[in-house]
């Protein structure tokens, strides 16, 4: 019969204390146990040693037992890796390093150079795929840098995603080609707009917010849901 995983490891980017992210991994795991049938880990990654202490809190739900606590990696227990010997060697340790430790000012340059290494180092699908994941959990600063560094580097590995940014950003400019992109994802899709709601969208020069209700018009139900 056809081969059933053992374990099935759940990753999430965790910027901020935002509580009911907590709560839809509890729906993650039951809906990865329901479908794969077997064990399921949650691993969160975390960008600053605060957050990663604050996500490492065991957490109830009421029901006796029920205890969810997430297994973090954040910038203490993740080496920077800003060598490209080192990032051809291990990609994916060098892909987890640009998510962590991208927010370093000082050694950013360096750690994005050993990222294209790693990238050259995988298949060009999985390079793409592990593209869009470090572009989606970027800062609106580090997005910036890593585009910069895509663009001196081989386009081949910008993931879908992150190339429609950069051909949008190319062909509209800065905020008002990213509220048509959202507005026109809604419209193909065939969810209505309310006037506020595109209001809301149209007026907004905040990027990495565009950028954020870019990745959820993909699968809201409604326009307002954007904003939840």
């Amino acid at each position: 019969g056809a081969h059933r995983p053992e374990l099935a490891i759940i990753v999430e980017v965790q910027r901020n204390k935002d509580e009911t992210r907590a709560a839809a991994w509890l729906m993650y795991l039951a809906s990865t146990i329901s479908v794969l049938q077997c064990q399921v880990m949650l691993l969160v990654i975390c960008t600053n040693r605060g957050m990663a202490r604050y996500w490492r809190r065991p957490m109830t739900y009421g029901h006796p037992g029920l205890v969810l606590t997430p297994l973090v990696v954040g910038p203490e227990e993740l080496p920077r890796v800003d060598d490209a010997r080192i990032a051809r060697a291990r990609p994916i340790r060098a892909i987890v390093s640009a998510i962590v430790h991208g927010d370093d000012d000082q050694h950013r340059k360096a750690i994005y150079t050993a990222l294209m290494a790693a990238l050259e180092a995988l298949p060009p699908e999985r390079a793409k795929h592990y593209t869009d994941v470090v572009y989606v959990s970027g800062t609106r600063t580090t997005r910036m840098d890593l585009e910069e560094a895509l663009m001196s580097g081989p386009y081949k590995y910008r993931g879908e995603f992150a190339q429609a940014v950069f051909a949008d950003g190319e062909a509209e400019g800065k905020a008002e080609g990213k509220a048509d992109s959202i507005l026109l994802f809604l419209d193909a899709r065939g969810i209505p707009v309310p006037e506020a709601v595109r209001a809301q969208i149209t007026s907004c020069d905040d990027l990495a917010q565009l950028d954020d209700w870019i990745i959820r018009a993909a699968t809201v139900a409604t326009a307002g849901e954007l904003f939840a």
